[in-house]
């Protein structure tokens, strides 16, 4: 029987000196749990979209894999789209798990029919403690949050969404998702609250706030910095519409993930998975 494969990649800006070592630890960890590990060339170093795209679909193309943890961040992830074989990356088993910039791939691999897709920033797994022990339970724990209702009590639906800048990038392209129905999650690092504000207003002006199930919003790291409470910069919701909160989606190192394209319930406190955890890596 073949070993399962995860890749290391590095669809976005280059990684820094303190990230390469971290992507280090994290092979370590994954060959302890019984995984083969295949690590992208290009990680700490300029390269081409192009080259970066190859990476990628060769990634997915393996048939031992069973998971694709990009491990950038930054702006650059959006180059990759018109090299990407986004149906052959939809029908490969491997999940793809990355954060922040790579929402713009995540989503687009929604809108290609990827069934699942991890929004998680998987250096974080090199702090060890729970979040590594909920990682290797595999038992979906690592995907239930603590959520705060500020409207309504209840919401249920496929997740979507992620970083609001970079789900952004998406918009009036072929690969924005279909919302219709959607439990929409937001966070930001940055930003300013002109900032955000704009970035809601825009998602508000596209009718996504009308076709969405419910909204829930996670951390937005500047504007916690400033004293902004990022509810109050959203233009008023459409009748019915609900709203919650939760701090374990973001940026910060002892954050949750989000399985898009998962079924979640969200009522008395918690977001949970309305299915067993399916195989993620």
């Amino acid at each position: 029987m073949d070993i399962p494969t995860v890749y290391l990649v590095g669809c976005s800006d280059p990684l820094p000196p303190r990230a390469l070592e971290q992507a280090h630890q994290l092979a370590g960890i994954l060959q302890g749990a019984g995984r083969r590990v295949a690590t992208s060339p290009l990680l700490g170093r300029p390269s081409s979209p192009i080259r970066r795209a190859e990476i990628l679909n060769r990634a997915f193309a393996d048939p031992t894999a069973t998971a694709v943890f990009d491990l950038s961040g930054g702006d650059l992830a959006n180059q990759l789209l018109p090299w990407l074989d986004l149906p052959a990356i939809a029908a490969s088993r491997a999940v793809l798990w990355g954060y922040s910039d790579l929402t713009c791939l995540l989503n687009a691999l929604s809108a290609a029919g990827k069934p699942v897709s991890v929004l998680y920033q998987p250096r974080h797994l090199t702090q060890g403690g729970q979040r590594l022990e909920q990682f290797l339970a595999a038992d979906g724990s690592l995907f239930a949050w603590p959520v705060e209702f500020l409207r309504g009590r209840a919401m249920a639906g496929t997740l979507a969404g992620g970083n609001l800048r970079c789900l952004l990038k998406l918009a009036g392209t072929p690969c924005w998702p279909d919302l219709t129905g959607k439990l929409l999650v937001l966070e930001a690092q940055g930003g300013s609250a002109s900032r955000i504000a704009a970035g809601f207003a825009q998602l508000a002006l596209m009718g996504v706030f009308d076709q969405i199930a419910g909204l829930i919003l996670g951390r937005f790291t500047q504007l916690e910095a400033e004293g902004v409470d990022p509810a109050s910069l959203l233009l008023p919701l459409p009748a019915g519409l609900p709203l919650a909160r939760t701090r374990c989606i973001g940026h910060q190192t002892d954050a949750l993930a989000a399985l898009l394209g998962a079924q979640l319930d969200c009522r008395d406190g918690w977001a949970c998975l309305t299915a067993p955890c399916p195989a993620l890596f």
